[in-house]
């Protein structure tokens, strides 16, 4: 295989992998049980609270991307280093060698494409501005001018 084949199969199934993973986790979000076990960090007041649930979405999200690389490396049987004919000791480190790669290509075709479901958050727009007290308005007109009218 050629290297713009190799660096084609790469780029697909990345893309395979991510948009396999966005439609995985939309579907969970529909699920109470996912919610209660990893909530959207936008919507957890406390800051610790917020920042552990976006650790917790984060590594689930890493694992089922890894998975996927890994069932995909195996099925299409994609070996990076055999195809540049690189030494990788076995076929395991090899396979283990291209799951890594792809999933952090996943990553990187989820950040072109501003997929939420990557563990970065969009950043909220900000709140209005809110102005609290009184007003006291004064006639700025000369009081010779006020008593014409």
């Amino acid at each position: 295989m050629d290297a713009g084949k190799l660096i084609a199969m790469i780029v697909v199934a990345s893309f395979v992998i991510d948009r396999i993973a966005a439609a995985t986790f939309f579907l969970l979000s529909f699920s109470k049980t996912w919610d209660a076990w990893f909530p959207d960090p936008r919507f957890v007041g406390d800051e610790r609270a917020k920042a552990a649930a976006e650790r917790r979405l984060k590594l689930v999200y890493y694992c089922v991307v890894g998975a996927l690389a890994l069932i995909i490396t195996s099925a299409w049987d994609m070996r990076i280093l055999s195809q540049l004919e690189l030494p990788a000791g076995s076929d395991g480190l090899d396979w283990l060698f291209t799951a890594v790669v792809l999933t952090g290509g996943s990553g990187q075709i989820a950040e072109l494409l501003r997929a939420p479901h990557t563990g970065k958050l969009p950043t909220p727009a900000p709140e209005p501005l809110k102005i609290s007290g009184s007003i006291t308005l004064h006639d700025a007109a000369p009081e010779a001018t006020r008593r014409r009218e």
